[in-house]
């Protein structure tokens, strides 16, 4: 069929992974220190990091609507409604986990 369920899987785990990149990221950017002042105090970096935590959480708010549509709906209905919008969520987390 359409394989919504392991695009599912793929997706959580992508945005999971990217998650753990966006939490080390800060703790890093918290305690390495260049010219002088920490790595978080560069607006250049605190830019990046919010980007990252903006692209995650978007993701992540599109999975949990995603979840909820697959519980509700019935096997049929989740083949024919949500193919395009899993595929699309693959790729969207996918490249989110690229970026962090």
């Amino acid at each position: 069929y359409n394989f919504n369920h392991e695009r599912w899987s793929i997706v959580a785990q992508a945005t999971r992974s990217a998650r753990v990149c966006l939490e080390e990221s800060m703790r890093y950017a918290m305690k390495r220190r260049t010219f002088g002042k920490k790595l978080i105090e560069h607006p250049v970096i605190r830019w990046k990091l919010a980007e990252m935590a903006r692209q995650v959480e978007a993701t992540h708010a599109a999975l949990e609507h995603i979840t909820y549509q697959m519980s509700t709906m019935n096997k049929m209905e989740q083949m024919q409604r949500l193919g395009g919008d899993t595929a699309l969520l693959k790729v969207q987390s996918t490249k989110v986990f690229e970026y962090c």
